[in-house]
């Protein structure tokens, strides 16, 4: 990768093409399941022009900049093959709705994961519904994600973005719903997120406290 202090310039481009394929069954009366494969490449600029990493010598101290560059700025394969599998269900009870998914996901970076989302939509009546939520996702590191770099020895590929690092994310959460009539809805969400790395010189983990209110029509 570079050693400059220079980002590339604004005439590089980047494409990129999905392609999707699904199949949906009802399994019974009450039970229905869909299941996606999608597929999606990545061609051109494709490192983030604002993102630097650290260089550090052997004892894991910041160089000094004089005669020595403390920061570079990182740099990503110019491809990228993307793939994932979705599996999800929907089973309505007499009243109540459970809403269950799992995807998992891959892709020549080195990057893998693994996502379980489950929603419980339990009527109160009236109109008013609450629905608890979980969420748990783990992810594998890329092959170029480093949190710094060691002064002479400098990959071709880095980033030390905390999205290509190994992580996992938990969420839990409730939110209260009302429908008003069949076009509009207010909704108030409260969710905690805790998101934690992994692995050699890891970055500091998030705990996130998320409140969202909103209010729907329909037309």
């Amino acid at each position: 990768m570079s050693g400059t202090k220079s980002t590339q310039g604004s005439n590089l481009s980047k494409t990129v093409a999905d392609v999707l394929f699904g199949v949906t069954q009802v399994i019974s009366r009450n039970t229905l399941m869909q299941l996606n494969y999608s597929f999606g490449q990545d061609d051109g600029y494709l490192t983030d022009p604002y993102k630097i990493l650290s260089v550090v010598d052997n004892t894991g101290t910041l160089l000094d900049g004089i005669g020595n560059d403390p920061y570079l700025y990182e740099k990503r394969p110019t491809t990228r093959a993307r793939n994932a599998i979705n599996w999800q269900t929907v089973h309505p009870f007499t009243e109540d709705v459970l809403h269950f998914s799992y995807r998992y996901y891959w892709d020549d970076w080195g990057i893998s994961s693994n996502t379980i989302d489950t929603r419980y939509r339990y009527e109160l009546g009236g109109g008013h519904y609450l629905q608890p939520h979980v969420r748990y996702y783990q992810q594998d590191k890329a092959d170029f994600y480093h949190y710094n770099l060691v002064d002479g020895n400098i990959p071709q590929f880095a980033s030390a973005d905390y999205r290509l690092s190994d992580m996992t994310t938990t969420t839990f959460g409730i939110k209260y719903g009302l429908e008003i009539d069949d076009s509009q809805e207010f909704s108030a969400r409260l969710e905690s997120m805790t998101q934690s790395m992994s692995g050699e010189n890891k970055g500091p983990d998030v705990e996130a406290i998320i409140f969202q209110l909103s209010y729907s029509l329909k037309f």
